[in-house]
């Protein structure tokens, strides 16, 4: 019996899905894009974002004052958490990454 319960735990953790990212290449551009816009005058650089959907995480990479850092924004269901598109097809910062984001930026300062 033990040795099924260590089987059948061994082939879920093999055919388990794995940790994905859940933003198209495209949509991660325009994510930074949108960020960086609208921090232009604080003088903050958005440098990339990485996304994992089993964690429901994503990490948002920053130079602030030409020093490296990162923010988490937790608790993401999917890209609407992160990015809206307005009628026109322009990307914005959705108001729950703005709001998580803001937080972090005020840590550093």
């Amino acid at each position: 019996m033990k040795s099924k319960v260590l089987s059948l735990i061994t082939l879920l953790t093999i055919f388990s899905p794995s940790a994905f990212a859940f933003l198209t290449p495209q949509e991660e551009s325009a994510f930074v894009t949108a960020l960086n816009k609208l921090s232009a005058d604080d003088g903050v650089t958005f440098t990339g974002v990485h996304c994992s959907g089993r964690s429901r995480l994503c990490i948002v990479k920053l130079t602030m004052d030409s020093n490296s850092n990162a923010c988490v924004v937790d608790r993401v269901m999917d890209s609407s958490d992160l990015i809206t598109t307005s009628a026109d097809k322009t990307v914005h910062v959705a108001p729950y990454a703005q709001s998580a984001i803001a937080s972090c930026l005020q840590k550093f300062q």
